[in-house]
Formats: C-alpha cells, sequence, structure tokens
C-alpha cells in the first residue's frame, strides 16, 4: 500500500514539472515590441503648443527711426512693447491695440500717464509688416516698415485676478486731443463705475455715466443704458487695461455729446 502511494506521488511530481516547462516555453515565445522613443522634432511640437510666443519685428519709421517690437495676438486684443533704438536708453513702451476686420492692427502706444504717443496701423503679410505710424501730438502720418526676427519673447496670460479689475483707468491722444477715463471701485459688496470721455478740442463734447451700481462678473461689466435701446457696451478687464466695445447700438442717438463716445482701450494708472 505504501509503495502504491509512493509511486502515484511520483507520478503527480513528474506530470507537474512537465506542465511548467511548457508553461515557461510558451512565455518565451511572447514578443514584446520594442517601445520607440519620441523624436526630438516631436518634442519641439509639444513643447510648441504649450509656449507661446510674441511676434518679434526690427525695421524703421520713414525710413530713419530705427525700432525694434514685440506683441501677441490673443481674441482680437494685441499687447506688447515698442523699443526706439535710437535713444539713449531705449526704453520699452506698451503697446495695446486691437485687430480690426481684415487682419488691420490698430496698436497704440502708451506712456504711464495714458497718454498716447503713438498709433500704429498696419497688416502683416508674412515676414513683413507694414503700414503708418501716426504721432497725436504732431497730427503727422509716417510710413512704418518692418521685418520679422526670429527673437523669442514668451507670450503673456493677459487675464488678471478679478480683485485687480478695481481702480482708476485713462487714455489720452496728446494735449488737445480727444480724451477718456474711468474709475472702478468696491464698496461694501458692490461694484461701482463711473466714465467720462470727451472729444478733441475745441469742442470737448462729453460722454459721461455718473456713478452707477454694476455687475462684475468674469472680469467684466455689460452695462445697458436704462432706457436707451441702441446704447449697450462691454468693459473687458485684463492686466493692467481694460477695453471698451458697444455691444448694441453707437451710443450716437444723441444720449452723449456730438461724435462724443465711450468706447476705446483705457490704460490702469493707479
Amino acid at each position: 500500500m505504501k509503495i502504491t502511494l509512493q509511486i502515484s506521488v511520483f507520478i503527480l511530481l513528474i506530470m507537474s514539472c512537465k506542465e511548467n516547462v511548457e508553461t515557461a516555453k510558451s512565455i518565451e515565445k511572447i514578443e514584446i515590441p520594442p517601445q520607440k522613443e519620441a523624436k526630438p522634432e516631436e518634442n519641439e511640437k509639444k513643447y510648441e503648443k504649450i509656449i507661446k510666443t510674441d511676434y518679434c519685428w526690427k525695421g524703421k519709421i520713414q525710413g530713419k527711426i530705427p525700432v525694434f517690437l514685440h506683441f501677441q495676438i490673443e481674441d482680437s486684443v494685441v499687447v506688447g512693447e515698442i523699443k526706439y533704438l535710437n535713444t539713449k536708453q531705449q526704453l520699452p513702451i506698451k503697446l495695446i491695440g486691437r485687430q480690426m476686420e481684415g487682419g488691420v492692427l490698430r496698436i497704440q502706444e502708451f506712456e504711464k500717464s495714458g497718454n498716447v504717443s503713438g498709433i500704429i496701423t498696419g497688416v502683416i503679410h508674412g515676414t513683413e509688416f507694414k503700414g503708418e505710424w501716426f504721432s497725436p501730438k504732431l497730427r503727422k502720418d509716417l510710413p512704418i516698415a518692418l521685418q520679422k526676427q526670429d527673437t523669442i519673447i514668451p507670450s503673456k496670460n493677459l487675464v488678471g485676478n478679478i480683485a485687480d479689475c478695481y481702480g482708476e483707468y485713462r487714455y489720452q491722444f496728446s494735449e488737445g486731443g480727444s480724451s477718456g477715463g474711468f474709475t472702478l471701485t468696491k464698496k461694501g459688496n458692490k461694484s461701482i463705475f463711473d466714465i467720462g470721455c470727451f472729444t478733441a478740442a475745441p469742442a470737448h463734447n462729453m460722454a459721461i455715466i455718473e456713478e452707477t451700481e454694476v455687475d462684475l462678473e468674469n472680469n467684466q461689466i455689460n452695462y445697458i443704458i436704462p432706457e436707451e435701446e441702441t446704447c449697450n457696451f462691454k468693459v473687458k478687464f485684463y492686466k493692467g487695461f481694460a477695453i471698451i466695445n458697444y455691444t448694441n447700438g453707437d451710443c450716437l442717438n444723441g444720449y452723449f455729446g456730438h461724435n462724443a463716445h465711450v468706447d476705446g482701450v483705457f490704460l490702469k494708472i493707479k
């Protein structure tokens, strides 16, 4: 009886070893596909999708005044800087503007006070940017011709925190030119808005809205003038500036003074 039991155990051990060997052989037959390494250009494309860069340009105004400028375009908003290379310190001047119909760019040079020292209007054609540079002070147009550069300047996030929306905003097209300004203040849980814009001398016609409570949501104000169906506008806040666009009508039905308007680009000065 003992002998029979030992023989049975021995047979089972032999069969188990055979199954293990066959399993091992079947595992050896499984082919593991080689791992492909990402090509350098593929990594570069992924990087480009994450990091946005500005358009960079170099050229001359009227063929005489050398300048370097860079800007980004996001949702038709243009933001960047310009340097006049013939100046000693070559300090950067803030550029803020909008992309208009037909791809035309209208970009304003803002001094820290909100004064607009120059207006660039032009179109990008491949590696060229051509248009006009206008001086509000001299009331003079000059041609501007720029060539695209390989300089890499990372674009900035234009949208700030909602708390940064509060403050004083202004623009002034030199002495005697049209001007405008508004404030957004916080009083308790309320947001208070007022604005005053004026046409150029000698008329100085006014577009004024006195202090009124508004709703500030998603960094913007949608304002509807009471009992005026054709005078609605939106104030959109960005880091350091705001843009006002009409959303219904143009308010030229007599609510404001002749040719007076509230739309435009405003620099935050306080």
